[in-house]
């Protein structure tokens, strides 16, 4: 673990699981590996850029989105509210799929950087030249 860093890996775990923590520490821990992974003598000055918090944003905004598409699912029971649900569903699947594309990239970056910075690589971090996302 990088000198002074926060969070330990199985804080960063944990923190996902436990109530109104769960809205801040997990983003905090990975600005952490963001910047200990970008830059690992000065860390604590390594900007994070906009794919860190739009990440967050998202993940927050799908997690309150679905608990709202789960109880308006459950509450349907005729045609135009089940339709509803129905769009609602489709809605919060596309949000899925942007949330976890978005932490695709997150964590590509974050590996990436590790790579390059492995000792003795002798090589950029790429760790895969496949799908290349912002």
């Amino acid at each position: 673990m990088r000198k002074g860093l926060t969070q330990t890996p199985g804080k960063a775990l944990l923190f996902y699981f436990v109530p109104f923590v769960n809205l801040v520490l997990p983003y905090r821990g990975m600005r952490e590996l963001w910047q200990a992974s970008h830059s690992p003598s000065g860390w604590r000055e390594q900007p994070v850029p906009a794919l860190v918090p739009v990440w967050w944003t998202f993940w927050l905004v799908t997690n309150v989105f679905g608990r709202f598409t789960k109880v308006m699912s459950e509450r349907a029971d005729d045609q135009p509210s089940l339709i509803l649900a129905t769009q609602l569903l489709t809605l919060q699947a596309a949000l899925v799929i942007a949330v976890s594309l978005l932490a695709h990239a997150v964590v590509r970056r974050v590996t990436d950087a590790q790579l390059a910075a492995a000792p003795g690589s002798g090589q950029p971090g790429r760790l895969h030249d496949g799908l290349h996302l912002p």
